[in-house]
């Protein structure tokens, strides 16, 4: 069984099923990219359809959940319950496609959360609780982008249950 994955935005297959078939003559295995708009525009159908063209070549994916606009430990409370939600909908979506395991933006920025870290960090462990509550046993990567050290992924990986780990980008 192969471990490489090479990322595909889903909305380049929704553009193009080209994208699809360089995946499956090649046997790359793609990391899927979720976003808004692919997870509005197309229905649960198409991701099926989807899922069972790499299932037929003997392909494997993973998925990257959404990350634009997306503040899962966010201090505002109404901005944390809309990232939630549209997490834990990428996250239903995703396992449409049996992936090997998901990645997921840890979304701290040190520049707007410094001072409200411990809101920041108990609202990130609540709301990737329940994203892994949602996938089981499917491993769930958290990975940095613009922290400035690892700390912050460190403290939400400590406040998890199982299945949760590290994406070093």
């Amino acid at each position: 069984m192969r471990n490489f994955f090479v990322n595909l935005p889903l909305r380049y297959v929704w553009k193009s099923e080209g994208y699809l078939r360089f995946f499956q003559h090649n046997g790359l295995n793609p990391e899927l990219g979720l976003d808004a708009f692919i997870l509005e525009q197309e229905p649960e159908s198409w991701h099926r359809e989807v899922a069972a063209g790499l299932k037929k070549e003997g392909l494997s994916a993973a998925v990257h959940l959404p990350f634009i606009d997306i503040h899962p430990g966010s201090p505002d409370s109404i901005v944390r319950d809309a990232a939630r939600e549209r997490l834990l909908r990428a996250a239903e979506t995703a396992m449409l496609y049996e992936p090997r395991h998901l990645i997921a933006h840890n979304g701290y920025n040190p520049a707007g959360y410094e001072d409200f870290y411990p809101r920041w960090l108990e609202g990130a462990v609540s709301t990737w609780s329940e994203v892994g509550e949602l996938v089981g046993g499917c491993p769930v990567y958290l990975e940095n982008t613009v922290e400035t050290e690892p700390s912050q992924i460190k403290d939400v990986l400590e406040g998890l249950e199982g299945g949760f780990g590290f994406c070093f980008d």
